[in-house]
C-alpha cells in the first residue's frame, strides 16, 4: 500500500456485477449459510487487532497523504495489479504530481505519459528488469483531468476542501465529480483518511463476502450500490465492528493472511 500507510487496497470495479457462484466455496471453506457464518466468527477473534491498525493510520493525515491516495486510486483497478499501481504511485508522488505541480494541462499529460511508459516499476521481472505500467497514455490523460479538476474545485487543497463538507455522503458525491472517481473510489479515499467511516468500498472482496453470507440477495452494481452498502454497514453494526476495520479484515481473510 502507499507509503502513507493509509490505503486499504481496492480490487475490481464497481461497474462489474457480482460473479454468480453455485458452490459458495471461498477461502477457508466458508459457507453461505447464515447460521455458519465463519466470516463473522473469525472477525470476533481478530477485531481488536484490525481496529487498532485502522486507528494507527489516521493519527496524522496530511494533504500530501490525501493526494497520494487519489493518485493510487486512479492508477489502480481495471486489471492493474496492486504492486504495480503502488510502485507507479511512489514514482509520481516523489515528483510532485497533481495539485501544486509546476506542470499542468498538455505539458503535465506528456510528462506523465513519459514517466508511466518507462520500464522501472515493480514487481520486477524474473530477469530483474523493471516493468512498464499498463495504459500509460490513458492514465496520463486521466491524471491530467484530475489535476485540472483539483485546480478548479480544490484550490486550497483536497483535504481542506473535503473537511468543509460535514456529511460524508455529500463528501462522496462531491468527490465523484473528479474524473475517474466513482462511488467505490470516493468511498475508498474518504475511508482511508478518516472522513467516510459510514461508507462501504464495494469491490470484489467485499461483494464476495456479502454474497457468501446471503446478504447480497439479487442486488447488483452499479444499480444497487446504496442497498449493498447498507447491507455491509448492517453486518458491521451487528458485530459492533468499525466498517473500515471490518473491510480490511475481510480482504486479508480472503487472501489467507489471517
Amino acid at each position: 500500500m502507499p507509503t502513507s500507510g493509509l490505503a486499504v487496497p481496492g480490487r475490481g470495479s464497481v461497474e462489474r456485477p457480482v460473479a454468480r457462484r453455485t458452490d459458495h466455496h471461498y477461502p477457508g471453506d466458508l459457507s453461505a449459510r447464515r447460521d455458519v457464518d465463519q466470516w463473522s466468527q473469525a472477525w470476533r477473534k481478530h477485531a481488536s487487532h484490525y481496529t487498532q491498525r485502522v486507528a494507527d493510520t489516521r493519527l496524522q493525515v496530511r494533504e500530501q497523504d490525501c493526494q497520494r491516495e487519489l493518485v493510487f486510486c486512479l492508477l489502480g483497478g481495471h486489471g492493474i495489479k496492486y504492486e504495480l499501481a503502488l510502485s507507479a504511485t511512489e514514482v509520481l508522488v516523489e515528483r510532485g504530481v497533481l495539485g501544486r505541480c509546476t506542470r499542468s494541462g498538455d505539458r503535465l499529460q506528456r510528462w506523465l505519459q513519459d514517466l508511466l511508459g518507462r520500464p522501472w516499476y515493480r514487481p520486477t521481472k524474473l530477469d530483474g528488469e523493471g516493468r512498464r505500467y499498463r495504459y500509460p497514455k490513458r492514465k496520463a490523460f486521466l491524471l491530467r483531468q484530475a489535476d485540472d479538476w483539483l485546480r478548479e474545485h480544490a484550490r486550497d487543497g483536497l483535504l481542506e476542501r473535503l473537511t468543509t463538507i460535514d456529511d460524508e455522503v455529500e463528501r462522496r458525491a462531491w468527490l465523484c465529480g473528479c474524473p475517474g472517481v466513482g462511488p467505490k473510489t470516493a468511498s475508498w479515499l474518504l475511508r482511508n483518511i478518516g472522513l467516510g467511516d459510514g461508507l462501504a468500498i464495494l469491490d470484489v472482496h467485499l461483494l464476495r463476502a456479502l454474497e457468501a453470507t446471503g446478504r447480497a440477495g439479487e442486488w447488483r452494481l452499479p444499480k444497487h450500490y446504496l442497498e449493498l452498502e447498507n447491507a455491509f454497514l448492517q453486518w458491521s453494526a451487528s458485530l459492533a465492528a468499525q466498517p473500515a476495520a471490518f473491510d480490511l479484515f475481510l480482504w486479508e481473510y480472503q487472501r489467507g493472511d489471517v
